[in-house]
């Protein structure tokens, strides 16, 4: 049986290659920390709500899909969608509401 080698001394385990490997694990783990704080830009979408054109008193709409009665209904300006749907006798049972 052969007998084991020599610790090192006291204050020597930090060898130039670990010091080395012990460096690239530092710099390794805070590139990793500033790739994944890095937040993405926040869209900027502005959204600006027109006035309603003169002289229009009513908007034809083609309601579809799973709808009581599918079909151009007549909406007023400044209406949404879930006006136009409830014109058109409102959803189906087997409508995906969330899908809108």
């Amino acid at each position: 049986m052969r007998p084991m080698p020599p610790l090192p001394p006291p204050g020597r385990w930090l060898t130039p290659l670990r010091f080395l490997q012990a460096a690239l694990v530092l710099a390794s783990v805070v590139a990793l920390g500033v790739l994944l704080s890095r937040q993405p830009a926040p869209l900027g979408v502005e959204v600006k709500r027109r006035a309603p054109v003169p002289g229009i008193d009513e908007i034809r709409v083609h309601v579809g899909g799973e709808v009581r009665t599918p079909g151009v209904v007549i909406a007023q300006p400044g209406e949404r969608v879930s006006d136009a749907i409830a014109r058109a006798g409102g959803v189906t049972p087997e409508a995906d509401v969330a899908a809108i």
